[in-house]
């Protein structure tokens, strides 16, 4: 009896809504949002593809709708005239113009703009904006005379873009807040803690720049700075990066002139993690240790000869190279500073970008500065 009134009564509804014609309705409002986003597909302006991981699309995939690349993104004329992102973490950043260039000396790959300066507001995600300034001599840091007076006691820090300080001013980079620490000491001599860190620089480019331009500033003692992505060859690095790009466009049909830099960057972010698993993974320890012992000899040739202490810094390194850095050092008689325990999200700038925040940097400083005097070396 219950279920024949129910019946009765659904009947009449749809009886009702055929007299009224409220069926129209929804049918016009189906037709009018499938209509739309058949647009959006057919001009581009909505792309489903996968995610940028260089896995590319499978039956089970799961399918993502994206924003597409934006096709009117021009360089800033001039870096410092940026508008910087405003919501951190949240949004790309917008300043792209970088104070590098290619290097004539195929060992450097590239170098840093002598005089270029830029607002920087994040590589991957929006940050804070910091001011980047190259001295005339093309290393972040103030201008230096390479001859020192006789009362100085002059370090230059050699890494990369943890040395170099991205996301941060440079009186919070490691090195100034070193050079600051030392200042502060009692005494007459004075301490000069100059910053040779270039962005994505590796071992061998490391080591020559101290050759080519760290010894004409006559250092009496080095940081070296050492992660792992410094077993990375550029030059091979840039052929596997420029074919890994090239495959991904032709997959999804886009053309590189459609990419606005930050999406360009995120897929470059994945072709390098690419790269390092395919190059590095199964790497053997006897072939890592071959290169450590052959770059780092010619390193040992060069501050044993003038005389300049070496301290090895460790951010962001394997074990297994560590290890083998530690027999090393204990060979030529150098110092280690282990600041690994400082790279968990305290001491970064975002879950998204693992450069050191200026608290970070901090306790780098205070790590090398009890070193320094803990060993007698100031």
């Amino acid at each position: 009896m219950n279920f024949r009134f129910k019946k009765d009564k659904m009947k009449k509804v749809v009886e009702w809504i055929k007299r009224e014609k409220y069926y129209l309705v929804y049918i016009g409002i189906l037709i009018s949002i499938t209509s739309y986003f058949s647009f959006l597909i057919l001009t581009d302006s909505i792309q489903f593809k996968p995610s940028i991981v260089g896995q590319f699309f499978k039956v089970n995939s799961k399918v993502e709708v994206q924003i597409p690349f934006t096709k009117s993104y021009k360089f800033e004329v001039d870096p410092m005239k940026c508008e910087p992102c405003e919501k951190v973490g949240a949004e790309p950043p917008r300043c792209f113009e970088r104070e590098e260039r290619r290097s004539n000396n195929t060992r450097l790959y590239s170098e840093l703009i002598p005089n270029f300066e830029q607002i920087y507001d994040g590589n991957w995600i929006c940050l804070p904006p910091t001011v980047i300034r190259i001295n005339s001599y093309g290393f972040r840091d103030y201008e230096y005379s390479p001859e020192k007076s006789h009362n100085t006691y002059r370090i230059i820090a050699l890494g990369d873009s943890y040395t170099f300080g991205l996301g941060v001013n440079l009186t919070d980079t490691y090195p100034k807040i070193l050079e600051r620490l030392l200042n502060e000491r009692n005494g007459s001599k004075r301490y000069e803690v100059l910053n040779f860190g270039i962005p994505g620089a590796g071992l061998i480019e490391k080591v020559e720049l101290l050759k080519k331009k760290g010894i004409f500033f006559n250092p009496d003692l080095l940081i070296f700075q050492w992660s792992s992505d410094d077993r990375l060859n550029r030059t091979e690095w840039e052929e596997f990066i420029n074919t890994y790009i090239e495959r991904y466009l032709a997959e999804h049909n886009l053309q590189r002139e459609k990419l606005d830099e930050f999406s360009y960057r995120q897929l470059l972010s994945e072709a390098e993690k690419n790269y390092f698993m395919g190059r590095y993974i199964n790497e053997s320890q006897h072939a890592l240790r071959i290169f450590l012992e052959e770059n780092f000899k010619d390193l040992e040739e060069i501050t044993e000869k003038r005389g300049i202490k070496v301290i090895l810094l460790f951010f962001r390194a394997d074990s297994t190279e560590k290890s083998i850095l530690e027999e090393i050092a204990a060979k030529y008689n150098w110092f280690i500073v282990d600041c690994d325990k400082y790279t968990s999200k305290e001491y970064i700038l975002h879950e998204k970008d693992p450069h050191p925040n200026q608290f970070g940097y901090k306790l780098i400083a205070l790590e090398i500065y009890r070193k320094l005097v803990e060993s007698s070396i100031v």
